[in-house]
């Protein structure tokens, strides 16, 4: 899992007096962890701000080493360089730029926008997991 999406109580409960070494891998800027109640989260000003992890905090608060990806290996560029501004010094590896074009469309990244809702929760309940019928069925023609 995403280090910046688990919950503090999660990574610290799994640690033992062996523990000699956590490594966590995430990205900071990106996913927080959920807590089910508004209670809980930093926007409600209580102080808990469990939807802050341990993660996030040790990179922006504690000044600890911290290493970052910069070059990524994956996304086509026309679709990197929409995260530019996110993360400025990020580069893309020469294979990149050898992805075939997406079959059939005039451009390889498109948006388009409808009016058909999300809908569905999750085992849980707590309508966190979404799906759309509609575009589902728009993918798949």
């Amino acid at each position: 899992e995403e280090a910046a999406e688990v919950l503090e109580g999660h990574i610290l409960t799994s640690l033992s007096k062996y523990t000699e070494h956590l490594i966590l891998i995430g990205d900071h800027e990106q996913l927080r962890p959920k807590p089910n109640l508004y209670e809980l989260q930093a926007i409600s000003g209580r102080g808990y701000d469990l939807d802050i992890s341990m993660f996030e905090r040790l990179v922006t608060r504690s000044g600890l080493q911290v290493s970052r990806l910069l070059t990524q290996h994956r996304m086509r560029p026309e679709v990197s360089s929409l995260i530019r501004p996110v993360y400025p010094d990020l580069h893309d590896a020469p294979r990149v730029f050898t992805y075939t074009h997406v079959p059939g469309m005039a451009t390889d990244v498109f948006f388009f926008d409808h009016d058909h809702k999300e809908g569905g929760e999750d085992a849980d309940g707590d309508g966190r997991s979404k799906y759309n019928t509609w575009e589902a069925q728009y993918a798949v023609g």
